[in-house]
């Protein structure tokens, strides 16, 4: 566990990311492990069947979880998704939370990694509507306002769950699209010092 206490950063914005990730267009810049883990977390992004990829980037989530875990007094910890850009689209990190819960429900996530607190599957709390276009495709965003009317949150009153949410992404660039689910989920009742921002990687 040396390696993940050493790994885990946090942004100026107060979002929790494991490791960097470069760009295609930059990975000739940076040594072979950057370019490693930008291929699998490519892997991860893109091809569901990868098991590899998949179980690589779900223990680092699993790692995260258990860090930030030491910090938080409740006594269930929500884990939620970001939704994919596109509606439909498949969810790594869907996916991951599923299989995290599931370790969870069975003993491994305290036999295993000590953590003790009841981890709860949220990962459909929050689903795209309306299909969104990234930053790559258009060279902008849409403003926090625009990409929050193209989200729904399928419950209220999240304050009465008593819990802790992390929202979870695979990659984040500038938080925006953590920043708008947070905010979403504050319109939705949920309380903003029981909420923690986190991915995977964060774009160089």
């Amino acid at each position: 566990m040396a390696e993940f206490y050493k790994n885990l950063k946090q942004t100026s914005g107060g979002i929790y990311y494991w490791d960097e990730y470069v760009p295609v267009r930059k990975q000739r810049y940076y040594d072979n492990e950057k370019r490693g883990f930008a291929q699998m977390m490519w892997d991860y992004k893109e091809s569901p069947d990868d098991d590899e990829a998949f179980l690589f980037m779900t223990a680092k989530m699993i790692c995260m979880i258990q860090k930030l875990s030491k910090q938080i007094s409740a006594d269930k910890i929500g884990l939620v998704a970001v939704p994919p850009s596109k509606v439909g689209k498949y969810s790594p990190v869907k996916k991951s939370i599923e299989y995290i819960c599931q370790m969870g429900k069975s003993g491994k996530l305290l036999s295993n990694f000590g953590i003790r607190h009841k981890i709860l599957d949220y990962s459909t709390l929050l689903t795209r509507t309306m299909n969104i276009p990234t930053k790559h495709e258009t060279g902008e965003r849409l403003s926090t306002q625009e990409e929050m009317a193209t989200i729904s949150c399928c419950a209220s009153e999240l304050s009465r769950l008593h819990l802790v949410f992390i929202i979870f992404d695979d990659i984040t660039t500038s938080g925006s699209s953590l920043n708008v689910c947070r905010n979403v989920l504050l319109e939705h009742g949920a309380v903003g010092k029981y909420i923690i921002r986190a991915a995977i990687g964060k774009t160089i």
